[in-house]
């Protein structure tokens, strides 16, 4: 008897924290994701500001500074055509730098 007790005690735990715990950690997930794809929009504006306006000419004027980055995070900007112009990254933009550059 005491046996039976114990293990339906034991399944209701595990099932209430199942219960409790998942939803949790899906909203906590979620609250990661958005932090930091709002770091990322607040770097590329930083970045965006401190270009100059005519950015297929690097070289003219003076040098731009992109600025420091978390490890791992890599910047790169590119000019119109799709081409990188400063930073770290591939040398040709794929299809986000395409659809920024196309003004979508």
């Amino acid at each position: 008897m005491r046996r039976r007790i114990l293990g339906s005690t034991v399944l209701a735990v595990v099932c209430a924290v199942l219960l409790f715990a998942l939803p949790l950690a899906v909203a906590a997930l979620r609250l990661y994701q958005q932090d930091e794809e709002r770091e990322l929009r607040q770097l590329g504006e930083r970045v965006a500001v401190g270009l100059p306006v005519p950015l297929g000419r690097p070289g003219a004027g003076d040098p731009v500074e992109l600025p420091r980055t978390e490890a791992g995070t890599r910047i790169a900007v590119y000019g119109p055509d799709g081409r990188r112009v400063l930073g770290t990254g591939p040398g040709t933009g794929d299809g986000p730098v395409r659809a920024a550059a196309a003004g979508r």
